[in-house]
């Protein structure tokens, strides 16, 4: 019997490399505002918190004001929408990950700091919907992560489309950041760390990673038990 009912995947730097496609949208903003540039290791810390949050991080620190993000904010959705996966590519063995997951009924979910149309329009030109029974990114109704609001809600639409109440210990949340093991604990489920993202190790650890791993298909092992 498998130790979990449901596994809830963060998206960037857990299913996909999305760096080069994220930089190239901010890097448009920035240089649409005769702003210094960032290069993809840059990135790779910058990311995680919602790409509002990564406007103004992105920003020289004397620029970093409310109207300056939002403009940059605007820039960088506009062009993210019309270039949405032109570089970002599936991690190697993820959709066999998702196949025997899916295989063997457990309900799978996505949950994004990224704004919510674009974490649904890259699940699908990707071709990972099949798999999800709720993809969500970041939505107006609900704080971004390691808040456990939006996690919560997706434990009870998973649990309405189970049939059953999932308890929140029979949850695996995977993820490759801080954010997403506070996320996981918040929310009483177990946090997962994955080392291929953009994160140190060292980070998950001291987010309370109850296990770390560095292969995908330890993630089929773990969650079937």
């Amino acid at each position: 019997m498998s130790n979990f009912q449901a596994v809830i995947f963060d998206l960037d730097g857990t299913l996909i490399n999305s760096v080069p496609d994220i930089a190239n949208a901010c890097n448009a903003a920035l240089s649409a505002r005769n702003h210094p540039l960032h290069n993809y290791e840059e990135y790779k810390q910058l990311i995680g918190k919602g790409l509002r949050n990564l406007c103004e991080r992105a920003l020289p620190i004397n620029m970093q004001n409310e109207e300056e993000i939002e403009v940059c904010h605007e820039i960088l959705m506009n062009y993210y929408l019309e270039h949405p996966c032109d570089e970002t590519e599936v991690y190697e063995g993820i959709p066999q990950v998702l196949e025997k997951l899916h295989a063997a009924g457990l309900k799978l979910a996505v949950l994004s700091n990224k704004a919510d149309v674009l974490t649904a329009l890259i699940i699908e030109k990707l071709g990972l919907s099949k798999y999800f029974t709720i993809v969500s990114g970041l939505r107006k109704e609900f704080p971004r992560k390691p808040d456990p609001t939006s996690a919560l809600w997706i434990l009870s639409e998973l649990s309405r489309a189970a049939g059953q109440e999932i308890a929140p210990e029979k949850v695996l949340y995977i993820g490759d950041s801080g954010v997403d093991m506070q996320t996981a604990n918040n929310s009483g489920f177990y946090a997962l760390g994955v080392t291929w993202g953009f994160r140190s190790e060292e980070e998950i650890r001291e987010n309370g990673a109850k296990s770390i791993i560095h292969e995908r298909s330890e993630i089929v092992k773990i969650a079937l038990g």
